[in-house]
C-alpha cells in the first residue's frame, strides 16, 4: 500500500472516530444539562382517608389518597369539588373485589380509573399522578 492511501484512511478513521465520540459526549452530558428542559411542576393534595365496603362481601378498604396535578390552579378545585370527588371515588371502591385490589395489577387499575374521575369532574389533563399513603383491604 503507497503512502499517501495510508494517509487518507488515516485521516477518514481519526475524523469519524472524532464524529463519533463527540456525539456520544454531547447527547450524553451536555445536551442533557440544558436549561430548555425545565422539569415540569407538580402539586399535591390530600383527599383524606377513604373506609368502603368492597363489593358484596364483608370487607373492605381503607386508605388515603393523595392527588398530584400539574397545574396549582386546580388545587382550588379540588377543594370545592371534594364532596363530589370523594362520593365518585367511594363509589369505584364499592365496585370492586378484595381480589382485584390484593393485585398490583388491580392498584394499577384502581389509581388510574380514580385519575379519569377526577379528570372528568375537573375537566382538565392536568391530573398527573395518584398517590396512596395507607393502603389497606381486610
Amino acid at each position: 500500500m503507497n503512502m499517501k492511501k495510508m494517509i487518507i484512511l488515516v485521516t477518514t478513521g481519526v475524523l469519524l472516530s472524532v464524529i463519533f465520540f463527540g456525539g456520544i459526549i454531547y447527547f450524553t452530558f451536555l445536551r442533557g444539562n440544558s436549561d430548555d428542559e425545565a422539569e415540569i411542576q407538580t402539586y399535591q393534595h390530600t383527599l383524606g382517608e377513604f373506609t368502603a365496603n368492597l363489593g358484596d362481601t364483608r370487607n373492605y378498604f381503607q386508605g388515603n389518597i393523595i392527588v398530584e396535578v400539574q397545574d396549582e390552579d386546580l388545587i382550588e378545585g379540588l377543594e370545592d369539588h371534594e364532596i363530589i370527588i370523594r362520593d365518585r371515588i367511594l363509589g369505584i371502591l364499592i365496585g370492586k373485589s378484595p381480589d382485584e385490589l390484593l393485585k398490583p395489577e388491580g392498584q394499577k387499575e384502581l389509581k388510574g380509573e380514580i385519575v379519569q374521575a377526577i379528570s372528568s369532574i375537573l375537566n382538565t389533563e392536568a391530573v398527573s399522578d395518584l398517590y396512596f399513603s395507607s393502603y389497606i383491604i381486610q
